[in-house]
């Protein structure tokens, strides 16, 4: 009788634990928000030149890998198209990054007569670096500087330097 009347307590004892569980439970409420927009609304890129011969440069007038520019090459790039919000798009700048610090563009050109230890930096209208892969220029009419680039911890031979760059728009 006595572990009977034990046994009722303390499933008494849990139901009372239970009803004071149940009892702290809140709710909460969480507001989505989205918007629709129209698909035939587009934005992309315009080079005023798609190409860019950067000028001849000695390998011993080459700036350091991580320097400002002092020499570069511009591009003027603008946004156009109905979609193209000013207040809403960012620039964004992928390649191939180099082997050495990887803030840079590598030199895709493997042929015999290549340059080795150059890459192409990329830098902003003050001539600031703008490392490649993760760099987002506001606004959409900039300018793009370049310029080749002694790869820190590399020896530089002369050659020819092949590079290539995806300007891409990104809404924010």
């Amino acid at each position: 009788m006595k572990k009977m009347l034990l046994g009722m307590a303390i499933c008494s004892l849990f139901a009372i634990s239970t009803a004071q569980v149940a009892a702290r439970d809140m709710p909460a409420t969480l507001a989505v928000t989205g918007v629709v927009s129209n698909s035939d609304l587009t934005c992309a890129v315009t080079l005023k030149h798609p190409t860019a011969d950067l000028p001849y440069t000695s390998s011993s007038d080459l700036i350091t890998q991580g320097e400002e520019a002092t020499q570069p090459y511009e591009i003027e790039m603008t946004g156009v198209g109905d979609g193209c919000d000013l207040n809403r798009m960012v620039y964004r700048f992928t390649g191939t990054p180099d082997n050495a610090d990887g803030n840079v563009l590598a030199n895709l050109d493997t042929s015999e007569g290549a340059a080795k230890g150059v890459g192409i930096g990329i830098f902003n209208t003050d001539n600031s670096v703008l490392p490649i892969n993760n760099s987002h220029i506001a606004g959409i009419s900039s300018r793009l500087r370049l310029q080749m680039v002694k790869l820190n911890g590399q020896e530089v031979t002369t050659g020819s330097v092949f590079g290539s760059l995806t300007i891409q728009l990104d809404r924010i």
